[in-house]
């Protein structure tokens, strides 16, 4: 039993943290960074004049 309440608490302060964190990122430097690091082909082929 205290196994499963342990696991509960846990999963309930995961929850918590990610709220928390979620809340105080800066989601625009999020999305450049992103964009940035994960650049699709196509986006390739436009940059380079669609050679």
């Amino acid at each position: 039993m205290k196994k499963i309440i342990i696991a509960i608490i846990a999963v309930v302060s995961l929850g918590l943290v990610s709220q928390v964190v979620e809340q105080n990122m800066d989601k625009e430097a999020v999305k450049e960074a992103v964009t940035a690091t994960f650049k699709t082909p196509a986006d390739e082929k436009t940059e380079n004049g669609g050679n």
